[in-house]
């Protein structure tokens, strides 16, 4: 049990162990646990502040990380590959993944309005933790935590987005996405490849690249935007 202000604010389940998994202990345990409630809580609770400006922090820290992680890494890449990545990597889809394997929905603090803990609150709770971070131990202490729990592999931004895509199809149209080479260019040591991706043999989506993986993820990237936005029209 801890005492903010005056109140006495308890966690679902012990914060000791967020920290574990974390990797990082609090030296002021307040910010660990503003960076876990939301504001449906602290509406009914005023005495306990929301984890708002800290997510505002955290995006921000965030990018800061990721930015120079890819940076560093990946020195052939271009930025507009490096955006593509960084995209992908603070993604509130991939952010929630994070959260998830910390069971943030276990530790948070949520009002009696909300009736369920949407992925959105999950990673945007996961970004007032690095705000949290910052705030209690410093920049140093949010890179520990990062290269601790997000991998920053292009490969895994790839196969995201045509997993991403295959659940999307297979929800509004019940098959999954189909890809063929549809061309080879270039020298054998250098080849450039043409994809054709179909789905339910009514949308199509061409698309290069110096691996066939990489043809399928610039393609499924192509058919996500579509589908979503004619998801949302309709």
């Amino acid at each position: 049990m801890l005492k903010l202000k005056g109140a006495k604010v308890k966690a679902r389940v012990d914060i000791v162990k967020l920290e574990e998994e974390l990797g990082y202990v609090f030296r002021d345990k307040k910010w660990l646990i503003t960076s876990l409630t939301h504001s449906s809580y602290s509406y009914n609770h005023p005495e306990v502040k929301d984890f708002e400006r800290l997510e505002f922090l955290g995006d921000a820290v965030l990018k800061l990380v990721v930015s120079h992680k890819i940076f560093l890494m990946y020195p052939e890449m271009d930025e507009g590959d490096m955006s593509k990545l960084r995209a992908y990597l603070i993604s509130d889809r991939h952010l929630t993944k994070i959260a998830k394997k910390l069971r943030l929905q276990n530790y948070l603090l949520i009002g009696s309005s909300e009736h369920s803990i949407k992925d959105s609150i999950l990673s945007a709770s996961f970004e007032a933790i690095l705000g949290a971070v910052y705030v209690d131990g410093g920049l140093k202490n949010c890179y520990k935590i990062i290269d601790k729990l997000m991998s920053i592999k292009i490969e895994e931004c790839e196969e995201d987005s045509k997993t991403a895509l295959q659940e999307l199809t297979q929800g509004l149209f019940g098959v999954l996405p189909e890809y063929k080479v549809i061309d080879v260019k270039g020298p054998s040591h250098s080849p450039v490849f043409e994809i054709q991706l179909s789905i339910a043999n009514k949308f199509f989506y061409t698309a290069t690249g110096n691996s066939k993986k990489e043809a399928q993820s610039e393609a499924a990237k192509k058919a996500l935007k579509d589908l979503r936005s004619i998801r949302r029209e309709n």
